[in-house]
């Protein structure tokens, strides 16, 4: 795999998506368990039509974006909704960044100041991380999600197997993995299954 050939390019832009979503809270699952599965086992298709909807709505994003050869999103912006509507969107944008990144910033201040060290190191550190990620442009931005993703997706990964097949969940009071899980109930042995 050469890191210019297409396979490795598409693959970092497969990473950023991916990164830009679990990042933006989907990693603990915490989202899809209230939106979907707390709505009992017939939220499971309604996973999958999300997925496939999402799926569709980046195809899409990215075909304009790759037709308009578009350097910037403002473009595919004024292509799908129209030069006027974009400039209240791309406000939008930029109050929701400018509110994740303060989020970001106060919570590397809270992890530290919860081990006892200052606050304000937490987010100095925060800050020297942003910084150097962002000299190096939109490239950087890639290249830190190509390596942090396929880690956290062999962490999500190992922490469901754990759950699933490693006992979690099935206490001595009759707890069971059914208690957690709301697949239906033909489903629930194919995957849970030792």
């Amino acid at each position: 795999m050469l890191k210019g050939s297409p396979f490795f390019n598409g693959l970092k832009v497969a990473f950023l998506i991916i990164g830009t979503t679990i990042g933006a809270g989907f990693a603990s699952g915490r989202e899809i368990w209230e939106f979907f599965s707390s709505y009992g086992e017939g939220s499971s298709f309604f996973i999958v039509l999300s997925m496939l909807l999402f799926s569709v709505s980046c195809y899409i994003i990215l075909s304009i974006s790759h037709q308009l050869q578009a350097p910037h999103y403002v473009a595919v912006l004024q292509e799908l909704i129209g030069k006027k509507a974009s400039i209240v969107y791309d406000l939008l944008i930029f109050l929701y960044l400018l509110s994740t990144t303060v989020v970001m910033f106060a919570g590397s201040g809270a992890t530290l100041e919860y081990w006892s060290l200052s606050y304000w190191m937490g987010v100095s550190i925060m800050g020297i991380f942003v910084i150097l990620v962002f000299l190096r442009d939109v490239e950087g931005i890639m290249s830190l999600n190509g390596i942090l993703i396929p880690i956290l997706l062999v962490t999500l990964v190992a922490v469901c197997a754990l759950f699933l097949w490693g006992g979690y969940g099935q206490g001595g009071e009759g707890d069971s993995i059914q208690k957690y899980c709301h697949l239906p109930s033909l489903l629930l042995p194919l995957i849970s299954y030792p």
